[in-house]
This record gives structure tokens, C-alpha cells and sequence, in this order.
């Protein structure tokens, strides 16, 4: 017989700006991939329903069934009968926009500690240059367009047209919950892929992010017509369970029994998500007193690259065995 494993579990959710990707695109970093096959870990890797039909609440729903799912006896019936999956023992990952879902995911785990008995724990968290952090940027809740693409005001109500008529072409066409469309070439889903990327076009030029992330039509206008400053105190806190920093803002208020360690990485010349992103949730975090690290990679854009190239930075190998070696630590 086969020496019985208690397993920890590694979830590790995929990005794709929450329009797209997939858990089958290569998006976890090698690093972290060779520690799941040394140490014996679990790896998850989830979809979950993308935006348009669907809304931030569908994606939170999502993260609820998945956990739900892991602490079952269905889950651990589906395994080799010598793998035990500790699920007070897990960790969460995830890269660009699954680092929203990280979040979600946090919110989740805190959630069930507060039970009088958690049917799982999560340990910590590692979101890799990841969105949710500070949804009440500029960068979030007013006009924006790639630098040299758009220089006349004609061009720029041609682009706001055509963005808005491709959401309307992806709805008509593709009126379901995609949860496999693929960023990467020849992955079952792709061809979909690219009609999405409307979506973010439409954000950008629309200022809807928000709107369509809450359900709440307008709040990403109305939010962008007043100072950053004050508005937090305009959007409904209702919206916690999906605007991750509602929830983040309320712990040094209600700081909970358990809360999992954090590791924060982002390069600082991300031009997809911004760096600032990772640092309101750094402040937010002290602020409460809680367990939080932020590993700031110098000179670099959203996938620790050089900008403007596919060239990783020098300092991608230490950045991720430090994430390893948070992982390990969590786990013990």
C-alpha cells in the first residue's frame, strides 16, 4: 500500500482582465509549479464565469461553490485513496485578474473562520500583480485609451463606438457564461477570447468597470466625477463581497480571529494593472494590524518582464522562490 499523503492545497486562479482565459493557459510560473510536484501539494486550478453575461456577484458565487466543493466528501472521494486533501491547510494564488479572485477567495476564508466550526481554513494568499486592490482608481472609474492610439476627438468617438458595438456583438453572439476562453493561441476558446477583449475596450473607454462588476448601472461615471479621496464613502457597501477593498477597509474596524498571511507582488511599471493596486491593499492591511508583505519588483510590468518586451527581469528567480518559501512556510 501506498503511504497515505496529507495533502496541502494550492488554488491557483487564472487571470485574463476577468473577460477571459482559462485554467488550462500556462499562467502559473514554474517555480511555483515544481514545488507542487516536489513537496506533494494539491494543485487547483478553477474556472470560474466570466464578465458579460455574468457579474462580480457570479464570480463570488463561484468562489463559495469551489471551496464548498474542496471541504466535501465528494472532493476527497475523487482522489487516489492514499491522498488525504488537508483543507485546513490551503493556500490561495493567483496572477492579473486572478488576483480579484485571491481576494474573493480571502473574504471566503474569513468568512468560514468565524463559524463555530470552519469546514476549511485558508492559510495565506499570493496575488501576483492582481486586480482588486483598489478599484477606485482613475485608472478604474474614468476615460482612459493606450498612449498613441487615439489623438483626435474623432478617433477617440470611434473608438468608443466600435467598443460598444462589439459588447453588443458579444452579447447577441455569445450570450453565455464562458469560463474556457482561452488567451492562449490554439486553446479551445480563443477565437472567443478575442471578441471579448471588447469588453475591457468598453471599460476603458465607457468607464463601466465597476458597473458591470456591482450590477449597479453608472457607478463608474458617477464615482469618477468626484475626487478619489471621497469615493469610498459613495459606493454601497453592499458591494464588499465584490469590491474586495470595501471588505479590506472594514478590518481595522472588525479585525477577525484568522486572517491569512499575505504576500503582495507587482512589478512597479505595470501599465495593465496598476502597482498602486497592491499598495492600497498593503496600507489597508497594516492599518488593521494584520500579516502583510509587499515585494516590489523594480522595473517591472505586469508579467516581470522588462516593458515593452517578453524579457523576464533579473530578479524573477528570487521573486519566486521567495514566493515558494512563503507558501512552505504557510503550509507547515
Amino acid at each position: 500500500a501506498e503511504k497515505e499523503l496529507d495533502a496541502p492545497i494550492l488554488v491557483a486562479w487564472h487571470g485574463g482582465g476577468l473577460i477571459d482565459g482559462s485554467r488550462e493557459d500556462p499562467f502559473i510560473y514554474e517555480p511555483l509549479l515544481e514545488a507542487v510536484a516536489q513537496y506533494g501539494w494539491l494543485l487547483i486550478r478553477p474556472d470560474y464565469r466570466l464578465v458579460l453575461p455574468s457579474n462580480g456577484y457570479d464570480m463570488a458565487d463561484d468562489v463559495t461553490a469551489l471551496f464548498s466543493y474542496l471541504a466535501s466528501r465528494t472532493f476527497a472521494s475523487s482522489l487516489p485513496s492514499h491522498i488525504k486533501p488537508n483543507v485546513h491547510n490551503i493556500v490561495v494564488t493567483g496572477f492579473s485578474a486572478g488576483g480579484h479572485l485571491v481576494r474573493l477567495s480571502v473574504i471566503e476564508g474569513v468568512t468560514e473562520s468565524k463559524k463555530s466550526e470552519p469546514q476549511f481554513t485558508i492559510k495565506a494568499n499570493v496575488p501576483y500583480y492582481g486586480m482588486g486592490g483598489d478599484y477606485l482608481l482613475d485608472y478604474w472609474t474614468k476615460y482612459r485609451h493606450a498612449p498613441g492610439k487615439i489623438v483626435t476627438e474623432e478617433e477617440m468617438i470611434q473608438a468608443k463606438e466600435n467598443a460598444l458595438d462589439g459588447v453588443k456583438m458579444l452579447l447577441a453572439k455569445e450570450a453565455r457564461e464562458v469560463s474556457t476562453a482561452g488567451y492562449t493561441p490554439g486553446l479551445e476558446g480563443q477565437d472567443i477570447a478575442l471578441t471579448r477583449q471588447h469588453v475591457w475596450e468598453w471599460w476603458a473607454y465607457h468607464s463601466t468597470f465597476l458597473d458591470v462588476i456591482t450590477g449597479e448601472e453608472g457607478l463608474g461615471a458617477k464615482l469618477g466625477a468626484l475626487p478619489y479621496e471621497e469615493r469610498i464613502a459613495v459606493i454601497d457597501k453592499k458591494h464588499a463581497r465584490v469590491v474586495p477593498q470595501l471588505f479590506y477597509e472594514q478590518l481595522k474596524i472588525d479585525k477577525p480571529a484568522h486572517f491569512p498571511q499575505t504576500l503582495l507582488i507587482h512589478g512597479n511599471k505595470d501599465e495593465s494593472v496598476p502597482y498602486e493596486e497592491s499598495l492600497n491593499s498593503l496600507r489597508q492591511l497594516k492599518e488593521a494590524g494584520l500579516p502583510v508583505e509587499l515585494i516590489t519588483v523594480e522595473g517591472a510590468n505586469h508579467s516581470l518582464c522588462h516593458p515593452g518586451t517578453e524579457k523576464r527581469v533579473d530578479s524573477w528567480s528570487d521573486v519566486n522562490g521567495r514566493a515558494v518559501d512563503f507558501i512552505r512556510a504557510a503550509f507547515v
